[in-house]
Protein backbone atom coordinates (compact mmCIF):
# COMPACT_ATOMS: atom_id res chain seq x y z
CA UNK A 1 0.00 0.00 0.00
CA UNK A 2 1.45 3.67 -1.16
CA UNK A 3 1.24 7.16 -0.01
CA UNK A 4 1.74 10.33 -1.96
CA UNK A 5 3.07 13.14 0.27
CA UNK A 6 2.91 16.55 -0.45
CA UNK A 7 6.12 18.09 0.98
CA UNK A 8 7.24 20.97 -1.30
CA UNK A 9 6.25 24.26 0.32
CA UNK A 10 8.26 26.67 2.35
CA UNK A 11 5.31 26.83 4.67
CA UNK A 12 6.25 31.05 5.20
CA UNK A 13 3.23 31.19 8.03
CA UNK A 14 5.16 28.75 10.61
CA UNK A 15 8.23 30.99 10.06
CA UNK A 16 10.41 27.91 9.94
CA UNK A 17 13.58 27.18 7.82
CA UNK A 18 11.46 23.97 6.69
CA UNK A 19 8.40 22.93 7.83
CA UNK A 20 8.89 19.23 7.16
CA UNK A 21 11.99 19.19 9.68
CA UNK A 22 10.22 21.50 12.27
CA UNK A 23 10.77 19.54 15.50
CA UNK A 24 7.43 18.17 17.41
CA UNK A 25 8.00 16.09 20.63
CA UNK A 26 11.80 15.93 19.37
CA UNK A 27 11.23 14.61 16.10
CA UNK A 28 10.60 16.27 12.49
CA UNK A 29 6.99 16.89 11.85
CA UNK A 30 7.12 14.75 8.49
CA UNK A 31 8.64 12.15 10.21
CA UNK A 32 5.45 11.86 12.54
CA UNK A 33 3.34 11.71 9.17
CA UNK A 34 5.90 9.17 8.35
CA UNK A 35 4.63 6.93 11.19
CA UNK A 36 1.65 7.36 11.18
CA UNK A 37 1.04 6.16 7.26
CA UNK A 38 2.92 3.22 8.58
CA UNK A 39 1.28 2.61 11.87
CA UNK A 40 -2.00 2.69 9.44
CA UNK A 41 -1.35 0.35 6.86
CA UNK A 42 0.74 1.86 4.33
CA UNK A 43 4.15 0.25 3.17
CA UNK A 44 5.71 2.75 0.91
CA UNK A 45 5.89 6.88 0.87
CA UNK A 46 6.43 8.87 -2.27
CA UNK A 47 7.74 12.37 -0.56
CA UNK A 48 7.71 15.28 -2.96
CA UNK A 49 10.21 17.63 -1.96
CA UNK A 50 10.90 20.95 -3.07
CA UNK A 51 12.25 24.10 -0.73
CA UNK A 52 14.96 22.57 1.28
CA UNK A 53 14.69 19.09 -0.75
CA UNK A 54 18.33 17.62 0.11
CA UNK A 55 17.98 18.70 3.74
CA UNK A 56 14.35 17.55 4.26
CA UNK A 57 15.77 13.90 2.63
CA UNK A 58 18.62 13.78 4.80
CA UNK A 59 16.30 14.32 7.47
CA UNK A 60 13.73 11.65 6.84
CA UNK A 61 17.02 9.02 6.06
CA UNK A 62 18.51 9.95 9.82
CA UNK A 63 15.22 9.20 11.37
CA UNK A 64 14.77 5.87 10.63
CA UNK A 65 11.23 5.45 9.03
CA UNK A 66 9.15 2.87 9.60
CA UNK A 67 8.45 2.35 5.69
CA UNK A 68 9.91 2.55 2.48
CA UNK A 69 10.42 5.81 1.29
CA UNK A 70 10.69 7.13 -1.99
CA UNK A 71 11.72 10.58 -3.14
CA UNK A 72 10.55 12.97 -6.38
CA UNK A 73 11.77 16.70 -6.38
CA UNK A 74 9.79 18.99 -7.51
CA UNK A 75 11.70 22.84 -7.92
CA UNK A 76 8.63 24.55 -9.04
CA UNK A 77 7.26 24.60 -5.20
CA UNK A 78 5.70 27.20 -5.17
CA UNK A 79 3.13 26.67 -7.65
CA UNK A 80 0.49 25.09 -6.04
CA UNK A 81 0.32 21.68 -4.15
CA UNK A 82 -1.39 20.49 -7.28
CA UNK A 83 1.76 21.03 -9.18
CA UNK A 84 3.56 18.67 -6.26
CA UNK A 85 0.86 15.99 -7.16
CA UNK A 86 1.89 15.77 -11.25
CA UNK A 87 5.59 15.78 -10.47
CA UNK A 88 4.70 12.08 -8.69
CA UNK A 89 1.90 11.47 -11.37
CA UNK A 90 3.32 8.14 -12.34
CA UNK A 91 3.13 6.71 -8.87
CA UNK A 92 -0.80 6.59 -8.93
CA UNK A 93 -1.76 3.08 -10.16
CA UNK A 94 -4.91 3.07 -11.82
CA UNK A 95 -6.63 0.93 -8.19
CA UNK A 96 -5.85 4.69 -6.36
CA UNK A 97 -3.73 5.90 -3.39
CA UNK A 98 -3.48 7.51 -0.34
CA UNK A 99 -2.90 11.29 -0.59
CA UNK A 100 -1.66 12.96 2.67
CA UNK A 101 -0.52 16.71 3.10
CA UNK A 102 3.07 16.82 4.66
CA UNK A 103 2.05 18.96 7.53
CA UNK A 104 -1.55 17.46 8.64
CA UNK A 105 -1.68 14.93 11.43
CA UNK A 106 -4.21 11.75 11.49
CA UNK A 107 -4.70 9.19 13.40
CA UNK A 108 -2.66 5.38 12.51
CA UNK A 109 -6.80 4.83 13.12
CA UNK A 110 -8.08 7.02 10.41
CA UNK A 111 -5.38 6.30 7.86
CA UNK A 112 -5.82 2.22 8.72
CA UNK A 113 -10.21 2.42 7.75
CA UNK A 114 -9.06 4.72 4.54
CA UNK A 115 -6.66 2.12 3.15
CA UNK A 116 -9.18 -0.78 4.20
CA UNK A 117 -12.11 0.96 2.31
CA UNK A 118 -9.93 0.84 -0.88
CA UNK A 119 -12.64 3.25 -2.49
CA UNK A 120 -13.25 3.06 -6.14
CA UNK A 121 -13.66 6.60 -6.44
CA UNK A 122 -11.24 9.73 -5.69
CA UNK A 123 -12.55 10.12 -1.58
CA UNK A 124 -11.81 13.34 0.42
CA UNK A 125 -11.70 12.53 4.21
CA UNK A 126 -13.54 15.64 5.80
CA UNK A 127 -14.34 16.78 9.63
CA UNK A 128 -17.75 17.41 9.71
CA UNK A 129 -17.31 19.64 12.46
CA UNK A 130 -16.07 23.06 10.94
CA UNK A 131 -17.14 25.15 14.37
CA UNK A 132 -14.44 22.56 15.76
CA UNK A 133 -12.02 24.08 13.33
CA UNK A 134 -9.35 26.49 15.29
CA UNK A 135 -8.39 28.59 11.89
CA UNK A 136 -11.82 28.40 9.96
CA UNK A 137 -10.85 31.29 7.94
CA UNK A 138 -7.79 29.62 6.49
CA UNK A 139 -9.27 26.09 6.15
CA UNK A 140 -10.52 24.69 3.09
CA UNK A 141 -14.58 24.30 3.37
CA UNK A 142 -16.19 21.51 1.85
CA UNK A 143 -19.92 21.59 0.71
CA UNK A 144 -21.22 18.14 0.47
CA UNK A 145 -24.83 16.43 -0.44
CA UNK A 146 -25.60 12.70 -0.43
CA UNK A 147 -21.88 11.55 0.53
CA UNK A 148 -20.50 13.63 -2.38
CA UNK A 149 -18.45 16.15 -2.47
CA UNK A 150 -20.22 19.57 -4.41
CA UNK A 151 -17.33 22.31 -3.57
CA UNK A 152 -14.74 22.96 -2.32
CA UNK A 153 -12.69 26.76 -1.57
CA UNK A 154 -11.39 29.01 0.99
CA UNK A 155 -14.02 31.22 0.36
CA UNK A 156 -17.41 29.14 0.35
CA UNK A 157 -20.27 30.60 2.29
CA UNK A 158 -22.50 27.56 2.59
CA UNK A 159 -20.49 24.65 3.56
CA UNK A 160 -21.07 21.24 5.99
CA UNK A 161 -17.12 20.39 6.95
CA UNK A 162 -13.66 20.82 6.02
CA UNK A 163 -11.16 19.52 4.01
CA UNK A 164 -8.63 17.79 6.42
CA UNK A 165 -5.80 17.06 4.02
CA UNK A 166 -6.03 13.01 3.37
CA UNK A 167 -7.77 11.60 0.55
CA UNK A 168 -7.87 8.62 -1.55
CA UNK A 169 -6.61 9.98 -5.24
CA UNK A 170 -7.55 8.06 -8.87
CA UNK A 171 -5.83 8.31 -12.02
CA UNK A 172 -9.37 11.01 -12.65
CA UNK A 173 -7.74 13.50 -10.30
CA UNK A 174 -4.56 13.67 -12.05
CA UNK A 175 -6.11 13.87 -15.44
CA UNK A 176 -8.08 17.59 -14.37
CA UNK A 177 -5.18 18.75 -12.71
CA UNK A 178 -3.09 18.48 -16.05
CA UNK A 179 -5.98 20.22 -17.34
CA UNK A 180 -5.74 22.83 -14.63
CA UNK A 181 -1.87 23.18 -15.46
CA UNK A 182 -2.51 23.68 -19.11
CA UNK A 183 -5.33 26.67 -18.60
CA UNK A 184 -3.64 28.34 -15.77
CA UNK A 185 0.04 27.24 -15.24
CA UNK A 186 -0.09 26.39 -11.89
CA UNK A 187 -3.23 24.82 -9.80
CA UNK A 188 -3.74 23.16 -6.16
CA UNK A 189 -5.18 19.90 -5.30
CA UNK A 190 -8.51 22.06 -4.33
CA UNK A 191 -8.70 22.93 -8.20
CA UNK A 192 -8.59 19.35 -9.24
CA UNK A 193 -10.99 18.31 -6.43
CA UNK A 194 -13.21 21.26 -7.26
CA UNK A 195 -13.31 20.04 -11.19
CA UNK A 196 -14.47 16.60 -9.89
CA UNK A 197 -16.95 17.29 -7.84
CA UNK A 198 -19.06 19.45 -10.62
CA UNK A 199 -19.56 16.03 -11.53
CA UNK A 200 -20.30 14.10 -8.42
CA UNK A 201 -16.88 12.63 -8.79
CA UNK A 202 -15.33 12.82 -5.24
CA UNK A 203 -16.70 11.02 -2.28
CA UNK A 204 -16.64 12.46 1.27
CA UNK A 205 -15.52 10.42 4.20
CA UNK A 206 -16.31 12.04 7.54
CA UNK A 207 -14.29 11.65 10.05
CA UNK A 208 -14.32 13.11 13.86
CA UNK A 209 -11.06 11.76 14.93
CA UNK A 210 -7.92 14.20 15.79
CA UNK A 211 -6.13 15.78 13.21
CA UNK A 212 -3.74 18.80 12.99
CA UNK A 213 -2.94 21.09 10.33
CA UNK A 214 0.37 22.85 11.18
CA UNK A 215 0.59 26.32 9.67
CA UNK A 216 1.35 28.73 12.70
CA UNK A 217 3.82 28.26 15.71
CA UNK A 218 0.47 27.73 17.46
CA UNK A 219 -0.38 24.64 15.48
CA UNK A 220 3.26 22.78 16.46
CA UNK A 221 2.32 23.64 20.05
CA UNK A 222 -1.09 21.94 19.48
CA UNK A 223 0.54 19.02 17.97
CA UNK A 224 3.30 18.82 20.64
CA UNK A 225 0.42 18.12 23.36
CA UNK A 226 -1.22 15.89 20.61
CA UNK A 227 2.37 13.64 21.03
CA UNK A 228 2.64 14.05 24.63
CA UNK A 229 -0.82 12.66 25.11
CA UNK A 230 -0.49 9.98 23.11
CA UNK A 231 2.88 8.86 24.34
CA UNK A 232 1.43 9.47 28.35
CA UNK A 233 3.38 12.68 28.50
CA UNK A 234 6.79 10.93 27.31
CA UNK A 235 8.57 12.44 24.57
CA UNK A 236 10.64 10.63 22.50
CA UNK A 237 13.95 11.99 20.73
CA UNK A 238 15.86 10.09 17.72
Amino acid sequence: MRALVLAAGVGRRLGAESKPLSLVAGRPLLMHVLDRLAEGGVSEAVVVTGHRAEAVRHGIASGAPKLSVHFVEHPDFDAGNGRSLLAAASWVPSSGTVLIMGDHLHTPATIAGLVGAKPVQTTLVVDPRPALCPDLAEATKVAIDAGWVTAIGKNLDVYDAVDTGLFWICPDLVGVLREAQAERGDCTVSDGVARLARGRRVAARPSTAAWLDMDTPADLVRAEGLVRRERGGKVQVR
